[in-house]
């Protein structure tokens, strides 16, 4: 059984804005603590700080998934959409081109 309805533009518009308000707060606690990690000279620290960084990034993303409990089809098919393409370069530029630069240090060539 699909979760997915279709929004009246009104509620839908609502949704966007209070996701549009959690991401900016999220956002907004992002930056003083990567600062932080970034200042940060003890290994351990700036450890923490990122931790704390992604706790707050993981947070708002569950915030936004909340605020938009109901989402409207074409929303739904887009995020998927933008997941989808995060996925693939992340795999693109976090695992193919290591192993292509530790493939060439073995010798072999593409």
């Amino acid at each position: 059984m699909s979760t997915l309805r279709a929004q009246s533009p009104a509620s839908a518009l609502l949704g966007a804005i209070g996701a549009f308000a959690v991401l900016a707060a999220a956002i907004g606690l992002l930056v003083p603590l990567l600062a932080e990690a970034a200042a940060a000279s003890v290994p351990v620290v700036r450890a923490v700080w990122l931790g704390l960084a992604a706790s707050v990034a993981t947070a708002g993303g569950a915030l936004t998934a909340l605020a938009l409990r109901r989402v409207a089809l074409p929303l739904a098919d887009g995020m998927l959409g933008f997941g989808a393409g995060v996925m693939l370069a992340a795999t693109s530029f976090s695992l193919v081109l290591p192993a292509l630069e530790a493939a060439g240090a073995l010798g072999a060539t593409p």
